[in-house]
C-alpha cells in the first residue's frame, strides 16, 4: 500500500502533532465569525506556508465547514514536474503529523480515465496538496481524499480532466468537496502585488475560466490557474453557480517584507 509520507512538515507547518493541531486551532478560531455556506461546492484556497497563508485558508475552510461531505477531492498544480495529464494517487494513505487521511476508492477508478496518470515523484515532491490536508483533517475528519495534481496550463488539458473528474461521480447524490490550491502573484512589490491581484480576484469571481484563462495571459498571475480552471469547469458540473471572495493578504502583511511578496486569496464557490 502506498504512503504518501510528510514531505514538508518543520519547514512549511509544524512537525510536532500538538504544535500544528494548536496553529491550525487559532487560525479556525480567529475565521469562526465568516459566513458558512452548507451548499459550498467547493473553496479557493492558498498553499504557502502557514506563517504566511494558513489564516487566509481559515476562512475558506471555515466558510464550508458545514458541509459534512464524504470526500474531498484537492486540485492542486504540480511546481516541480510537468505533465500533460493530471496525476491522482490512486489509492493508499495521506500522511501527516496529525495522522493519516485515506484515499477514497473512487481515485483507483479516476486513475483509469485517459487524462489520469499516477506520476508518483511529483506527488512526492508536491507541497500544494500536503499544506491542505491538515486542515482537511480538522474540519472534515470523516472524509476521504481525492489528491489530483495538474501538470499543464493547456485549457484542452484541463477540460479534459474535470470531464472525466465529473463522470466518475455523476451518479452520487452527494458530490465531493472540491478544494482548488493556488496562490496569486510572486514577488513584485507589496503596492504593485495587491493591484495586481485585485485584478485577478475580480476576473476569478466572475466564475468564468476563459476569461480567466486571457487575463493570465495578458498579466494576471494565479500560480495554480490550472487548478482554477478544472475547477471551475468541475464546479460547473457540479452545479456551482457563485464564487465569491471571502478574504485577501500578501506575505508581506504576515512578515512585513513588502520588497518581494506573494499574494493569497479566500473564496467560497456554491
Amino acid at each position: 500500500m502506498y504512503i504518501r509520507q510528510t514531505a514538508y512538515n518543520g519547514t512549511f507547518y509544524p512537525s510536532d502533532k500538538a504544535k500544528l493541531a494548536a496553529e491550525i486551532g487559532y487560525y479556525l478560531e480567529n475565521a469562526s465569525s465568516v459566513i458558512k455556506h452548507p451548499t459550498a461546492k467547493g473553496i479557493i484556497v492558498p498553499h504557502a506556508g502557514y506563517v504566511y497563508s494558513g489564516q487566509i485558508a481559515a476562512y475558506s475552510y471555515m466558510s464550508s465547514s458545514d458541509c459534512n461531505p464524504s470526500k474531498i477531492i484537492v486540485l492542486a498544480p504540480s511546481h516541480r514536474y510537468s505533465f500533460e495529464k493530471g496525476s491522482v494517487i490512486p489509492d493508499g494513505l495521506y500522511r501527516t503529523p496529525l495522522g493519516d487521511v485515506k484515499i477514497d476508492i473512487s481515485a483507483a477508478e479516476l486513475s483509469e480515465k485517459s487524462s489520469m496518470t499516477f506520476l508518483k515523484a511529483a506527488h512526492d515532491s508536491e507541497h500544494s496538496i500536503e499544506v491542505q490536508v491538515p486542515f482537511l483533517q480538522t474540519v472534515f475528519p470523516n472524509a476521504d481524499l481525492i489528491p489530483v495534481l495538474i501538470g499543464s496550463q493547456d485549457p484542452s488539458i484541463c477540460t479534459s480532466i474535470a470531464a472525466d473528474i465529473a463522470s466518475i461521480y455523476e451518479d452520487e447524490k452527494q458530490k465531493p468537496l472540491v478544494v482548488i490550491s493556488t496562490d496569486l502573484s510572486h514577488f513584485h512589490r507589496y503596492d504593485e502585488a495587491v493591484q495586481i491581484d485585485n485584478t485577478t480576484m475580480g476576473i476569478i469571481t466572475e466564475f468564468n475560466e476563459d476569461t480567466l484563462y486571457h487575463s493570465v495571459q495578458n498579466g494576471s498571475e494565479a500560480c495554480g490557474f490550472a487548478a482554477i480552471y478544472t475547477g471551475f469547469k468541475l464546479l460547473k458540473k457540479f452545479g456551482a453557480k457563485t464564487c465569491e471572495k471571502i478574504m485577501y493578504r500578501n506575505s508581506g502583511d504576515a512578515s512585513g517584507e513588502k520588497n518581494r511578496v506573494v499574494g493569497y486569496m479566500a473564496a467560497v464557490i456554491y
